[in-house]
């Protein structure tokens, strides 16, 4: 009986040091995967981080502007000429109207040459864009016709709720200046679009540079209307904007 018990303490201990084992072994086990899953899901973490970080950060390079615009980006000083030196059309546009108005009242010559500059800076942005292409040349593009639009629209909603005169004197006939040119705008626009059917990359008759033409005459005819030049503002001594 006792060479029996001692059998049995044995194999007692035996089945403890076995047990205590195995639940050591599962607890490696566990903690090992348990550090493999924290290290891949840390890995994939980073992963997604540095991939958002190159969204974000990413700055446009050669084809990135203007590729929608259907004229070929060139690896030159240049990169769409047409659609750069049509955007003069701008500049030469708000040049102009900041010198017709360099006559008008105090506060309304401020606000009429303030949208005479920014049609200058959508011209530069869009020379830039179109030109050069520098890392900033999408936002130089872009702010400046944010703003003018903005402004194009705030002008005349103030004035008509102040109830003052939205538009001045002679505004007729530069309205219908600015629905023409801005509908030819508007068609060229869709027809300079890459993938259009009239779209041919290699020519130089683009039309992205004809709705650069056109826009300029509309957003020029536009100010008109709202601030002739003294000659035709004669008679006319309204202030602000």
């Amino acid at each position: 009986s006792s060479v029996t018990l001692s059998s049995c303490r044995q194999a007692t201990s035996g089945w403890r040091v076995s047990s205590q084992s195995s639940r050591r072994g599962s607890r490696a086990v566990t903690e090992l995967t348990f550090q493999v899953a924290m290290r891949t899901s840390r890995n994939a973490s980073l992963a997604q981080m540095r991939s958002l970080s190159e969204v974000v950060l990413a700055l446009p390079g050669r084809g990135d502007l203007g590729g929608a615009d259907c004229e070929q980006v060139r690896d030159a000083v240049l990169a769409q000429p047409v659609a750069a030196v049509s955007s003069l059309g701008y500049v030469a546009v708000g040049g102009y109207l900041a010198w017709a108005w360099s006559g008008l009242p105090g506060g309304e010559r401020r606000v009429a040459r303030t949208y005479a500059g920014i049609l200058v800076l959508v011209g530069a942005g869009s020379v830039l864009y179109h030109g050069p292409q520098g890392p900033a040349a999408e936002v130089l593009h872009d702010v400046p016709i944010v703003v003018l639009l903005t402004g194009a629209v705030a002008v005349p909603a103030a004035r008509a709720l102040h109830r003052r005169q939205v538009l001045r004197p002679g505004a007729a006939r530069r309205l219908v200046v600015a629905g023409v040119a801005g509908g030819v705008a508007a068609v060229a626009y869709v027809a300079g679009r890459t993938g259009s059917p009239l779209c041919d990359p290699q020519s130089l008759l683009q039309a992205h540079g004809l709705w650069h033409l056109a826009s300029a005459v509309a957003l020029g005819a536009w100010g008109a209307a709202l601030w002739p030049s003294p000659a035709s503002a004669s008679g006319t001594t309204q202030e602000g904007p």
